[in-house]
């Protein structure tokens, strides 16, 4: 142990070791199951699937043995476990998801750098790998990032140099190489906030807003937190004002009630893969309810994937609130218990806002985001909504199965942009209007925006705008305003407007509003769930959960309602498209959207059933199973075959059931499930899974045949066995529900612009005035915030006050000490600059690029053009002096250097490596010649966007 021990990086040992002895019996089995699987991690004949669980255990326990076995999975890093890292993850083709789990790995070295279980030499080779990797990878590919820009990628490589950099340059050693990535990954680190669009949402959809944005953002937020002891959350960053805190919560807002991600991109639906920044927000504010939407759903069963590592665990037992709500969360009294996640209203007025019920029952979703420039994860939907009710989806959205036809126009966009083509074009079938809940013109299936970097033109990339967002209001409203979106095709279109409005908790009016100069075919569109049928008021819609959605066709349109396969490629894998058309250079449509349940629950026949199931096919409890499997839990064999059987009895739950009553039998959320009741086998039907191999998104409902309710005299025996539930485990409930019918609602017309409808034992009087929004845009007040690279200064200023321990793994006569004499070099002492340009290591002549351009030492022009001109090595295993090139032509547009145009040039032809293109075309713009710019004139329109972007930005400023 050291003399003088530093507190482990970003943990609060105290809050972790208490979160770890709660003595709730559920938290109680899932500490045990963390144990469990640090435990398999560590294992010296596996390379680690969970590689920070044991280094947490050795935190919150303080024994010793942990502390070991966390060391060993990291020395398996300088005994090969690195260099097959680097052989099967492609860091040099995708660096970030390489970069956030070195910084992390970095970061369970500090938490075990005092523990002694490393010898100093151990220490300073971990130490030297972590820097070495850093520079190799993160450090080169964000000076490709021309220009700067942000999105998930930019975090994570900005992320692994501010971790990597700090804690090797200035918290446990004092490596100058390590202070200089630690300088500039700050810099990176702020634009990463300050260049996502206004409101921070990183446009790249639900997928990797809540599982990788999110809790990057929440890790990058602690990290600088705990650098300065400052607060960072709620802190404006220029031009937009936007906050670390705004990015980690957008993740929040598209987790919907299901327990789903919002079907924002083509990922389409699926499960949030973890939920550290869920716990994280409830202990950064204060708020157990944060917490509560994810503790018993998936946010705990799975140890996710995002970003790019399992250890969402780790930093759910880190941050988590103090106490940790109960796992299973009851709904208030007389109203059946659902699975489905806390939901709350929440609005940016750039992106989206979202309306839930004081029941938290109903949930709808408007978007106005345009999303990607050019689309390359989400798809565009400029007034699109999407609804829940009851924990299932009704209108729907997403991925699509190639059987769905694609709009001609946006295929040839997609596929003539160059970064796009490698994407199957099948995934952008969603990118088509007519696949959303939206509006439509004249059947334009496709409207394509010219592209715009958003960092730059805010107005262009901006297609929709907040009209309005009311959720306290009675009624509650929220409305957008996205005629810049239809603009581009239609030029005569003043007005796009779609206004959402809450009745009588549970009751959605949906407002089109068009207003044009001159007469155009509107359509409202709306994407249900497969079954779907017309009805004399409109359509019913009845989901395989037994939810019911009608909706409710208010005035005089042309209505259709037309079934198409593909699209979810979730779920039914079908949808039915209702459309409502009307001709008019004014135009207005409203519809009304009604959930209820179609089903009665009569008994919960056992409480949230979970198992997973390890590699090593070892079972682990992922939580107390109780009722149904009291006596499995207490007898488990140590292995299991892939399955086991389960018996329960109803224990005279349908004794006053009607004889013709229809039974419905809810089943967890896993495939491979097989049904007998009373000895009988039963049919269980078989969702359409995720692409990725999920388990069935939603419960599963059986119908149990009549004549086997009747025979069963008041008593179901029910055998239920479980297969091929492996490592996505079990979840859910076993419930037996009733199906109802669910009555017509009777709507009348009592006036010109006023509808009466009635329902069940309630009824809503509707005035269509009291729909409309206005028509001027709510401007959000202009907020500046702090400049980025200000920010970055000050925290690379306060660091350097502190006093560092010595840097004793740089070894005398290596590279490393090398490395480090060229970053202590400044202008006034350039030969050791100078004369590292010649060295033997590829890496003493990146930094000697790179210092001689901070430093403007015109002297190592020569040597820096000499370092270009050399033939490029394409092989992605040798690509060091792609390496050099990239920062020498970086190095050389700094000292504007005019004899280098004509080899940068060159460059710009070469098609292999997007990064020494963009760098050449960044450093001809400040070079800014005329030869230089007319060079850059050849590029403007270049298919490679940020080329382009770069050449137009000088082109315009020269």
């Amino acid at each position: 142990m050291n003399d003088n021990p530093l507190s482990p990086f970003l943990v609060d040992v105290a809050r972790l070791r208490q979160n770890a002895s709660m003595t709730d019996s559920v938290w109680q089995v899932r500490w045990r199951q963390f144990c469990e699987q640090a435990s398999v991690a560590a294992k010296p004949d596996r390379e680690s699937r969970w590689p920070l669980h044991a280094a947490v255990v050795w935190l919150a326990t303080g024994d010793s043995s942990w502390a070991s076995r966390g060391a060993a999975q990291l020395l398996a890093l300088l005994g090969g476990q690195y260099q097959r890292m680097l052989e099967s993850g492609h860091p040099d083709t995708d660096t970030w998801m390489h970069a956030a789990p070195m910084a992390r790995r970095a970061i369970a070295l500090d938490w075990l750098w005092d523990s002694g279980t490393f010898t100093q030499a151990q220490r300073d080779e971990l130490a030297e790998l972590f820097i070495c990797d850093a520079l190799r990878y993160a450090y080169v590919v964000l000076h490709c990032r021309v220009p700067a820009h942000a999105n998930n990628q930019g975090m994570a490589m900005a992320l692994n140099l501010v971790v990597v950099g700090y804690l090797f340059g200035h918290r446990r050693g004092d490596d100058p190489r390590g202070r200089l990535i630690f300088r500039e990954g700050l810099v990176h680190l702020m634009q990463q906030i300050a260049l996502l669009p206004p409101g921070g949402f990183g446009s790249e959809g639900s997928t990797y807003a809540a599982g990788i944005e999110a809790p990057l953002g929440a890790l990058a937020c602690a990290t600088l937190e705990a650098i300065t002891n400052e607060s960072w959350f709620d802190r404006k960053i220029a031009p937009w004002g936007n906050t670390f805190g705004s990015q980690v919560e957008h993740g929040s807002h598209f987790l919907s009630p299901s327990g789903l991600l919002f079907p924002w991109d083509q990922y389409g639906y699926q499960r949030c893969f973890g939920a550290a920044p869920e716990a994280y927000l409830a202990m950064r504010l204060n708020d157990v309810n944060r917490y509560r939407r994810v503790t018993h759903g998936n946010g705990w069963r799975q140890s996710g994937n995002g970003p790019w590592m399992t250890d969402d665990h780790a930093w759910q037992w880190i941050w988590m609130p103090l106490p940790p709500p109960p796992p299973d969360v009851r709904e208030g009294e007389g109203r059946e218990a659902t699975e489905h996640l806390l939901a709350h209203a929440w609005c940016e007025p750039h992106t989206g806002a979202a309306l839930v019920s004081r029941s938290q029952q109903f949930h709808l979703l408007q978007m106005w985001s345009w999303s990607s420039a050019p689309p390359t994860r989400c798809h565009m939907h400029p007034n699109n909504i999407v609804v829940e009710a009851f924990g299932s989806p009704l209108l729907v959205d997403g991925h699509a199965h190639s059987t769905f036809s694609l709009a001609p126009e946006l295929a040839k966009h997609v596929s003539s942009n160059s970064i796009m083509a490698r994407y199957d074009t099948s995934w952008w079938a969603q990118g088509s209007i007519a696949a959303h809940s939206c509006i439509m013109l004249d059947d334009a299936r496709a409207m394509v925006m010219p592209y715009t970097h958003v960092s730059h033109h805010e107005d262009a990339q901006t297609t929709g705008q907040l009209l309005m967002h009311e959720p306290e209001a009675d009624p509650p409203r929220l409305a957008g305003e996205v005629a810049r979106f239809y603009q581009h095709t239609f030029a005569d279109v003043h007005s796009v407007r779609r206004t959402c409005t809450l009745i009588a908790d549970q009751l959605f009016a949906v407002c089109d509003q068009v207003d044009a100069d001159k007469s155009h075919d509107v359509l409202s569109q709306f994407v249900l769930r497969s079954g779907a049928e017309v009805t004399e008021y409109g359509v019913r819609l009845r989901t395989a959960e037994h939810v019911v959605l009608d909706l409710i066709a208010l005035g005089e349109s042309e209505n259709s309602l037309h079934e198409y396969t593909g699209q979810p490629s979730v779920m039914e894998q079908r949808c039915h498209h209702y459309r409502r058309r009307r001709q008019g250079a004014t135009v207005e449509l409203v519809t009304l959207l009604l959930p209820r349940l179609g089903r009665r629950l009569l008994a919960d026949l056992t409480d949230d059933l979970s198992m997973t199931i390890r590699n090593d096919q070892d079972v682990v409890l992922a939580d107390n199973l109780r009722i149904m499997i009291d006596q499995i839990y207490d007898h488990l064999p140590v292995t299991q075959p892939w399955c086991y059987t389960v018996d329960v009895t109803t224990q005279g739950s349908i004794a006053h059931v009607h004889d013709d009553a229809d039974l419905l039998l809810e089943l967890p959320h896993v495939y491979g499930v097989s049904l007998e009741v009373n000895g009988h086998a039963i049919d269980v039907p078989r969702l359409a899974e995720h692409h990725h191999g999920e388990p069935a998104l939603l419960p599963i409902f059986v119908s149990l045949p009549r004549d086997l309710v009747r025979a069963a005299e008041g008593e179901l025996t029910i055998k239920v066995t479980l297969r091929d539930f492996r490592h996505w485990g079990i979840h859910g409930r076993l419930r037996l529900h009733e199906r109802i019918d669910v009555d017509v609602p009777v709507v009348d017309q009592t006036g010109e612009d006023a509808w009466r409808v009635a329902w069940d034992d309630q009824s809503a009087c509707i005035n269509l005035a009291d729909l409309r929004s206005p028509a001027q845009p709510l401007r959000r007040p202009q907020v500046t915030g702090e400049d980025a690279a200000e920010l970055a200064a000050s925290v690379h200023n306060a660091v350097q006050q502190h006093d560092a321990p010595a840097a004793s793994w740089i070894k005398p006569d290596t590279s490393a000490e090398r490395g480090a004499s060229v970053c202590r070099a400044d202008a006034n002492d350039s030969q050791p600059i100078l004369t590292a340009l010649l060295d033997d290591d590829w890496q003493v002549r990146m930094l000697a690029a790179k210092c001689a351009g901070l430093c403007g030492i015109e002297a190592a022009m020569p040597a820096l053009r000499e370092m270009l001109s050399h033939p490029l090595v394409m092989d992605t295993a040798a690509q060091h002096n792609l390496r050099e090139q990239v920062m020498a032509a970086w190095a050389l547009g700094k000292l504007k250097d005019g004899d280098a145009v004509p080899r940068l040039a060159e460059l710009l032809d070469v098609q292999n490596y997007y990064g020494l293109r963009r760098v050449a075309a960044q450093a001809l713009s400040r070079i800014a010649t005329p030869q230089a710019l007319d060079v850059l004139q050849h590029v403007a329109e270049d298919q490679d966007q940020e080329v382009a972007e770069a050449a137009l930005r000088a082109l315009r400023a020269g």
